[in-house]
């Protein structure tokens, strides 16, 4: 009995201490602010003829739905912690395809398309998309989301 009273104490200790200041309603906790990394792509797709499509480069960032939200509002964080303005985005205009995740993206330049060139060619466009990327790594590297109830 005296090796057990120690382990309930700490268990009891344990479970108040994570029950306090949490919500039991996981709307809520769902809701909170954090934070997601931004991706650099280069989107490519091959073609039945074997060409390429190739898109110039853009910042990605990926993050789950939460349940109850409708709009969410947006902060992109710089490499030195510098934060651009606040803006709000509705859930339509962060989906993606059925089944993925939400996403917010940047596309860097004005919207270029190379259509049906060949690997070599598609290499050489992707390099210098990448190279654009690596340039404004700098500006787009976290994304702030705040789920925002109506």
């Amino acid at each position: 009995m005296r090796i057990i009273k120690p382990y309930l104490f700490v268990i009891v200790t344990f479970a108040a201490f994570t029950a306090c200041g949490t919500d039991s309603s996981s709307d809520d906790i769902d809701a909170g602010e954090f934070v997601v990394s931004f991706e650099m792509l280069v989107p490519v797709s091959q073609q039945p003829n074997g060409t390429f499509n190739v898109t110039n480069g853009r910042f990605i960032a990926y993050f789950t739905e939460r349940q109850n939200i409708s709009q969410y509002e947006l902060r992109v964080v710089q490499e030195d912690q510098t934060k651009g303005e606040p803006f709000i985005y509705h859930l339509q205009q962060l989906q993606g395809p059925p089944g993925e995740n939400l996403r917010y993206f940047v596309v860097i330049g004005s919207s270029r398309t190379y259509s049906g060139v060949n690997e070599a060619r598609k290499n050489e466009i992707v390099e210098e998309f990448q190279q654009e990327l690596e340039e404004s790594k700098h500006l787009y590297h976290l994304l702030e989301v705040k789920p925002l109830r109506e």
